[in-house]
């Protein structure tokens, strides 16, 4: 890689993986990418299962065709022997902020999930930082360091080296050459790291995705000595950081506005004429909240910009259809509206059922290349004031479950 990201971009058609180190936006971004290449061509590993190595090691032997990223909070030390079959990324956050957010995230964890780790309910900010459960030192002592080193014995409990990073500064180095190979971005800058790599990854539209933060606010990073207690316990972490950013500096710096990106980088939805495609397998789209298998639909995530999705047209004119649902069975559907590379796309509603509804626009010509339709929604709902008991904070107003293009015989 790496250190010039402003030269020609290339395709490549090795899959992402992203190495999600806990609590650095990796939930938000991995929206991104769910959006960017479709949830059905990327596939999560979860670290805690069993057999996770031998598992993962023998997912990699393999052809990795029909797969665009590989996910998960994987170390980097799991790739040994497959490294240049995939494209790693990751994300950094300031290690001060990293642990003061993972403590609010485990404050609203089960009472089980507490229990299991040795945490009391209500557990103090002295009690988590000093807890010597596996699952969190790890994280509260040099989380990222240990990650990225390539060192088994820094995220195995049980090597006696486990609790010794502070012992081992090289690991900086280790991690600090790492980065300097692959991709990565800063959960404080993520304008600037959705830039670099639309960049980077031949992404022919601007990245601008509206995520959700749920996590508690306290006030526990006003004491100087919870400060002092991550400083301490997070040496190697913040030494990492502050090298990285100067990396990830001079990378932005290097950018050129005028880089042409191709148009084959996997982020395009290509689809075959008179298929119905469920969304799940559509990539290039922003937008849209996670694919939800229990209802087979996307909702449309609220923000100031319509959800888009990016094609490569199958025919010079084109008729699209749309299924969606709405939030209610009343919901207004004809107050949609739908544009085509920034022009009113006219539709009429084919069918409709309830809170279920069918769009299907005229027949409209496309351009080389890459054309865009928009999906403005003209109502969103809480969904707590549908049901008081729900857990969900959003505001909803239609999902789309799948989208048809035929063009004229």
């Amino acid at each position: 890689m790496p250190d010039a990201p402003g030269a020609s971009a290339t395709a490549d058609a090795r899959p992402l993986f992203f190495l999600h180190i806990p609590k650095t936006a990796g939930t938000s971004f991995l929206l991104t990418l769910e959006n960017l290449f479709g949830e059905r061509q990327i596939r999560r590993f979860d670290l805690n299962e069993p057999a996770f190595y031998a598992e993962f090691a023998a997912f990699l032997a393999h052809p990795l065709a029909g797969i665009s990223c590989l996910a998960g909070h994987i170390p980097r030390h799991a790739l040994d022997g497959h490294i240049e079959r995939v494209r790693p990324f990751t994300i950094l956050r300031n290690p001060i902020d990293r642990v003061f957010s993972l403590y609010r995230f485990m404050r609203r964890a089960s009472p089980a999930l507490k229990a299991a780790l040795g945490l009391a309910e209500n557990y103090s900010f002295a009690e988590f930082i000093t807890s010597d459960a596996p699952g969190i030192y790890s994280q509260t002592n040099d989380g990222m360091v240990r990650m990225l080193a390539g060192l088994p014995a820094f995220t195995d409990p049980g090597d006696p080296r486990f609790k010794a990073t502070a012992g081992h500064p090289e690991l900086v180095e280790r991690a600090l050459a790492f980065l300097e190979t692959i991709d990565f971005g800063l959960a404080e800058d993520m304008p600037g790291t959705h830039h670099l790599i639309q960049h980077r990854w031949g992404i022919p539209f601007a990245l601008d995705e509206m995520t959700l933060n749920s996590t508690e606010h306290d006030d526990v990073h006003e004491d100087w000595r919870n400060i002092h207690a991550l400083v301490e316990r997070n040496r190697l972490d913040i030494t990492l950081y502050e090298r990285a950013r100067a990396i990830y500096r001079r990378r932005l710096a290097k950018l050129t506005e005028t880089q042409s990106e191709p148009l084959d980088s996997g982020t395009l939805y290509r689809p075959e004429l008179a298929r119905e495609t469920p969304l799940a397998e559509v990539p290039g789209r922003q937008g849209f909240h996670s694919w939800e298998d229990s209802g087979r639909l996307a909702w449309i995530a609220e923000g100031p910009a319509a959800a888009r999705v990016h094609f490569i047209a199958p025919a010079s004119s084109v008729c699209i259809r749309l299924r969606v649902f709405g939030i209610g069975a009343d919901y207004p559907f004809d107050h949609i509206r739908l544009q085509l590379h920034g022009y009113p796309l006219p539709f009429r509603i084919q069918e409709r059922n309830g809170a279920a509804c069918v769009l299907e626009t005229r027949f409209a010509s496309t351009v080389p290349g890459m054309n865009t339709l928009g999906i403005t929604v003209p109502e969103f709902v809480r969904v707590r004031d549908l049901d008081p008991n729900s857990q969900d904070p959003r505001r909803l107003g239609i999902a789309v479950t799948s989208i048809t293009f035929t063009g004229i015989s």
